[in-house]
């Protein structure tokens, strides 16, 4: 649903949609069948969200609903750490 520049661009994971296609790929499968429990946010987001995004970028199309770019672009901001969820909940999306 949106994307992230921390670290590098990707995916945020409490959200995705995924085509078929990407499903039943072995990348996919073989990607969640390693995942694990890790103890830190920042891990995980490397891991996981970074991973992803790098991994099916490549051969899959990948698309934030609400990018960072065109919401910067539509609001006024004094502040580049910042906090989406106002405007995601303007949206009537669950955050």
């Amino acid at each position: 649903m949106t994307d992230s520049l921390h670290f590098s661009l990707h995916l945020q994971s409490y959200f995705l949609y995924c085509k078929k296609a990407v499903i039943n790929s072995q990348e996919f499968i073989q990607f969640f069948s390693k995942v694990e429990v890790l103890e830190f946010k920042m891990a995980i987001i490397r891991k996981y969200e970074v991973g992803f995004s790098q991994s099916f970028g490549h051969r899959f199309k990948l698309s934030a609903v609400y990018s960072l770019e065109n919401i910067l672009n539509q609001i006024h901001y004094d502040d580049k750490e910042l906090d989406r969820c106002d405007y995601l909940l303007m949206e009537a999306l669950p955050y």
